[in-house]
């Protein structure tokens, strides 16, 4: 007596499909457990071109691997915070490659979080440039480039209106600096000094107004030597009611803004 044998050939395509998705899921995996910026679609995305056709069969169903590569992901970042004062930035989070990327922090305890981002590279191109756009960061930037032994020299410097700023930028650079008023807070500056007035009734409701304020603005635009001539023809064409608020705005602007900032 002899045991029956199957004589019909037979293949292990399916083991050989099992054996490239579960190479495939670890690649995936590999993936977003290092520190990269694709999201978790995106992985699965390009490892999935690369699955044969065959084989995507066995593959499990697209959003429960989206899932196991969401938690993988999620598993290795930090709590997500509600505020800045609860954010904090080390380790991979503060660098680019093997580059030191977060360039400054004051700290979760600052009432003002300041937070600058940026390789040693991106200082030698703002030590560069010849036009400078400046905010709360300028000390900061600028202690970080004297530590990086990088000298800016910029001709021009764009800023807000604070005269301390304005004389320790000049004090710094050079008298030769040339600066130059931002116009979006001149128009908040005036707009307070509308507050201050108790006219921001009046701005709300009456259209020519509140045109002819921004009118007074709009000199900023004008060559300097034909302010004069401009703030004259604001006075030609200004309502009687409104004749004692244009002087008193007129005169912030110049004060506070002309006189005061060197302009």
């Amino acid at each position: 007596y002899k045991n029956p044998t199957i004589e019909v050939e037979h293949s292990h395509a399916g083991d050989a499909n099992l054996e490239t998705v579960e190479k495939a899921k670890a690649e995936m995996l590999k993936r977003v457990s290092t520190f990269s910026t694709s999201t978790p679609s995106q992985i699965f995305a390009e490892v999935i071109n690369q699955v044969p056709e065959q084989a995507l069969t066995s593959f499990a169903n697209e959003e429960t691997t989206k899932r196991m590569l969401r938690r993988k992901k999620n598993k290795g970042n930090p709590k997500k915070s509600s505020c800045l004062s609860e954010l904090t930035i080390n380790n991979e989070w503060a660098m680019y490659k093997d580059e030191r990327f977060l360039l400054f922090d004051n700290g979760p305890e600052s009432n003002e979080r300041i937070i600058i981002f940026s390789l040693d590279e991106g200082l030698v191109h703002l030590s560069e440039a010849d036009t400078w756009f400046c905010n709360e960061m300028f000390t900061a930037i600028f202690n970080k480039c004297s530590e990086n032994n990088v000298y800016p020299d910029p001709k021009i410097m764009n800023m807000d209106f604070e005269q301390a700023v304005i004389q320790a930028a000049k004090t710094v650079f050079g008298e030769h600096l040339i600066i130059q008023g931002c116009f979006y807070h001149l128009f908040q500056s005036t707009h307070r000094k509308l507050q201050e007035l108790g006219l921001q009734n009046k701005y709300n409701h009456d259209n020519v107004f509140s045109h002819y304020c921004s009118m007074i603005d709009g000199l900023a635009f004008l060559p300097v030597q034909k302010v004069i001539e401009g703030m004259k023809y604001l006075k030609s064409i200004c309502a009687p009611d409104n004749t004692d608020y244009l002087i008193i705005l007129i005169t912030h602007m110049l004060l506070e803004h002309i006189g005061k900032s060197g302009f």
